[in-house]
């Protein structure tokens, strides 16, 4: 009775050493996927940290374009509007010639 008491325990205890067994195999398993997994989504993670860098810089470039680009059209206003006057002025220059020369003809005629 004995014997057979022990040789059930031995096949218990057999039991148990092959599902540990498993489970450390599971565990290990596991243990290798998850960090294969971190190191992916760690990669991902940089390439998307580079990926927004570059964007930004890409914006800032893109912000310093148009700032030049308004600084030369307020230059380009401020030229149009100084020879808008210049031609303002000359246009009232030449109708006064003009007003000059035909009232001076007017007089010469009269007399």
């Amino acid at each position: 009775m004995e014997q057979e008491k022990l040789e059930e325990s031995q096949k218990f205890l057999q039991e148990d050493q092959a599902k540990f067994q498993k489970l450390m195999e599971d565990s290990r398993n596991l243990a290798k996927n998850t960090e294969t997994e971190v190191k992916q989504k760690a990669m991902e993670k940089q390439n998307l940290v580079k990926l927004f860098e570059e964007m930004g810089q890409a914006k800032q470039a893109v912000e310093t374009q148009i700032k030049k680009y308004e600084d030369e059209l307020m230059e380009c206003k401020k030229h149009k509007h100084f020879l808008d006057v210049l031609a303002i002025q000359a246009g009232l220059k030449a109708n006064q010639n003009k007003y000059h020369a035909a009232a001076n003809m007017q007089e010469e005629s009269e007399q």
